[in-house]
């Protein structure tokens, strides 16, 4: 039986084109993410900072900070204001840290941003 133009084929060939495009885009964005500046949120018994720093493992964050508590990342600009819109909310003024600062912190070539609150 032979398949009419238009129908099973060509849905067929439709969906493997789009899988490629998405595979293709994932890629990309995948890609890029890795060239994209990287911070770790650090949590300290006196304040929160934003680090830039190269580390291995959260040990070494915590050999560097003779009050750490925890940390977290390291995680690109939009990863951070995630995690502080879900942890704290949408008004920045609770955050430590504005949107306006991490912003500048993440095009500036500062190592540390440190919480206003410190």
């Amino acid at each position: 039986m032979q398949a009419e133009s238009g129908t099973v084929a060509d849905i067929i060939v439709s969906v493997c084109s789009s899988a490629a495009e998405l595979s293709r885009s994932a890629w990309e964005n995948l890609e890029v993410d890795k060239l994209l500046p990287k911070a770790h949120i650090v949590y300290c018994e006196s304040r929160m900072l934003l680090d830039r720093g190269q580390y291995e493992s959260w040990r070494d964050i915590q050999d560097a900070y003779q009050d750490y508590k925890a940390s977290l990342g390291p995680w690109s600009e939009a990863e951070i204001l995630e995690f502080l819109e879900d942890e704290y909310g949408s008004d920045d003024d609770r955050w430590g840290f504005t949107r306006q600062a991490i912003a500048e912190f993440f095009r500036s070539g500062e190592q540390l941003l440190v919480s206003q609150d410190a």
